[in-house]
């Protein structure tokens, strides 16, 4: 648990940090605060495929034939929130995984003493 100074102190120190200041260190942290994509600012994230990601764009604007800028805005948006929904579809079922996962562990933990038991008394 950090003390009352400590947490003044740290606020302090917090005040004099200005960021990263090279390109290389703005590069570095720019996806510091990304955490499912859903709201980020870029469409594509790390590791997805960019080539996806313009085959689609592609399609859509040949199937809806934008006229004009305010039309080609509206393909624009339109592709980028068929994206994000469909990796939200991916982090949804990622996270039932996990769960399931979790709960799989957790009964392995509770059953292991028992398993350990049976395999002493085997060998006795």
């Amino acid at each position: 648990m950090t003390s009352d100074k400590q947490a003044q102190a740290n606020r302090r120190n917090a005040l004099k940090s200005s960021g990263p200041m090279t390109p290389e260190g703005k590069a570095a942290v720019r996806h510091n605060a990304t955490k499912y994509g859903l709201l980020s600012r870029d469409v594509l994230l790390p590791g997805e495929d960019g080539a996806a990601l313009e085959e689609l764009s592609e399609r859509l604007s040949d199937e809806l034939q934008p006229v004009g800028e305010l039309e080609s805005l509206l393909v624009h948006r339109i592709t980028a929130a068929y994206w994000r929904l469909r990796r939200l579809g991916r982090v949804e079922a990622g996270i039932f995984a996990w769960e399931h996962y979790e709960e799989l562990a957790e009964r392995a933990r509770r059953e292991l003493p028992a398993h350990e038991n049976a395999s002493l008394r085997a060998t006795s």
